[in-house]
């Protein structure tokens, strides 16, 4: 709505004033909620690197591999 006003009535410095304004309005729970949004936004988007096993799924990959040597030896 505020970038609407600021566009289409040519207000940008009301907009801006009055959307802070109404964020101060926002509770907190709200905030975080919007906060771990853009969080799994920001990593389905720009994720480089592979998530990291945990470390029951690097314990059964180590046993797995041990398993392959000790019978190919």
């Amino acid at each position: 709505m505020h970038i609407g006003i600021a566009v289409v009535m040519g207000l940008p410095f009301f907009s801006g004033i009055m959307a802070s304004a109404d964020a101060v309005l926002v509770s907190s729970a709200t905030w975080l909620t919007i906060q771990r949004w853009l969080y799994g936004v920001w990593n389905d988007r720009f994720r480089t690197k592979k998530p990291s096993l945990k470390i029951s799924e690097k314990i059964e990959i180590n046993e797995k591999s041990a398993k392959k040597v000790s019978s190919n030896a």
